[in-house]
């Protein structure tokens, strides 16, 4: 994660704290986003599962449901759902 995303975490943690009027320190939000931004890209056990489905003909999907999911994903990062 570069500093740009790094502040911008910062940022959209800091407006959620004070929203929910959550006291913590600058040290302790700097915590959670060091936290979040050592966080693998990659949750290992998830796509080792995944494959194994998808190896066996067991992983089933629909492409409407995927094509949503999709939407939804976008809309949550763009900061559009809410």
């Amino acid at each position: 994660m570069t500093n740009q995303n790094r502040q911008s975490l910062y940022e959209k943690l800091l407006k959620i704290i004070r929203e929910k009027q959550i006291d913590l320190t600058d040290e302790e939000i700097n915590k959670i986003v060091d936290a979040y931004m050592n966080l693998p890209d990659v949750r290992t056990e998830k796509v080792a599962r995944l494959k194994a489905l998808i190896e066996s003909g067991q992983y089933k999907i629909e492409a409407e449901q995927l094509a949503d999911a999709i939407l939804a994903h976008r809309k949550d990062i763009a900061g559009l759902a809410h």
